[in-house]
């Protein structure tokens, strides 16, 4: 609820993943679904972000990889990257009702493939 994240992942040494989870805000709310923050490899897969100021964002020398998730109601953006983090996106679906929908900002990176 508020300003915090559903989900956060801080400092991860190796590879982790997140895969198959539901990620919903309250209304009005300027919560995160997922905050992924100095961590060198992570995968999101088959995960649904609903009603979330930002579905996901990767921040801090993070490189992280999403495939396969839905976005709705993400009122700011879908997936935001920021200082020197670097997101690859591969097959994201359903994107509705926000102002964007990838954001790379201070050094952030997001390459879309597939």
């Amino acid at each position: 609820m508020g300003n915090y994240a559903c989900l956060y992942i801080k400092n991860w040494a190796l590879k982790g993943l997140v895969q198959g989870i539901k990620f919903v805000s309250p209304g009005g709310s300027n919560g995160v679904g997922l905050l992924i923050q100095d961590s060198s490899k992570v995968d999101v897969e088959y995960c649904a972000f609903y009603n979330c100021y930002n579905g996901v964002v990767c921040e801090t020398y993070s490189s992280v990889h999403f495939s396969m998730n839905t976005f709705h109601s993400c009122s700011f953006a879908s997936i935001v990257s920021y200082n020197s983090a670097t997101v690859i996106a591969k097959t994201n679906e359903s994107f509705s009702d926000g102002q964007y929908g990838l954001v790379a900002d201070w050094g952030g990176t997001i390459k879309e493939i597939g």
